[in-house]
């Protein structure tokens, strides 16, 4: 009776998969403490990585479906359909053929929210980091108006101080402080 027996050492190999796997949890953990909407893709525009605060914005507006496991591995096309995805792979494309950092803001109109969004390629693919910036977007609208109905107002007590027409000057002020900005 003949015996043969053929066995690896595989401590090498479980050391690798090991440090892999501490590596990706440093790397969640940093990401998810960040406020900002992070995920990076490849080459080809698949996503490789999504941290929490990502999907939980592409959920608030893909509907509930999406799950961050579910992105992974999914095209920009493919996980973001319609005006965003052609938009933001048109970006990404500029970034990667530059390659250069790109800037830009999207306007989701049917969720009346705001993004500003920086797209920063690497050997690897693209970093794209997101926010929603609709609250500070609405707050410098209405800074804006304030300065604007302000000015309108010093030009009015201006002209009344004056000794223009008294009325023609109240219709005047009333004009400037219901008048959205242009």
């Amino acid at each position: 009776m003949v015996l043969a027996s053929v066995s690896r050492d595989l401590t090498e190999q479980r050391r690798a998969e090991a440090e892999l796997k501490a590596y990706q949890r440093r790397i969640d953990t940093v990401f998810a403490r960040m406020t900002d909407a992070v995920f990076a893709v490849d080459g080809g525009l698949r996503i490789m990585y999504v941290n929490d605060r990502a999907a939980h914005l592409l959920r608030e507006l893909l509907g509930p479906a999406q799950h961050r496991e579910q992105l992974l591995g999914q095209t920009v096309a493919e996980t973001l359909p319609g005006e965003v995805g052609a938009d933001l792979e048109r970006a990404m494309r500029r970034a990667l053929a530059g390659p250069r950092t790109i800037t830009m803001e999207y306007l989701a109109v049917e969720q009346d929210r705001c993004f500003d969004i920086q797209i920063y390629p690497s050997d690897e693919g693209l970093g794209v980091y997101f926010r929603d910036v609709t609250v500070s977007k609405a707050a410098e609208a209405a800074r804006q108006r304030q300065t604007q109905q302000t000015a309108a107002v010093v030009a009015l007590g201006a002209r009344a101080s004056r000794g223009h027409d008294a009325a023609e000057v109240m219709e005047e002020a009333a004009d400037a402080s219901s008048t959205p900005p242009s």
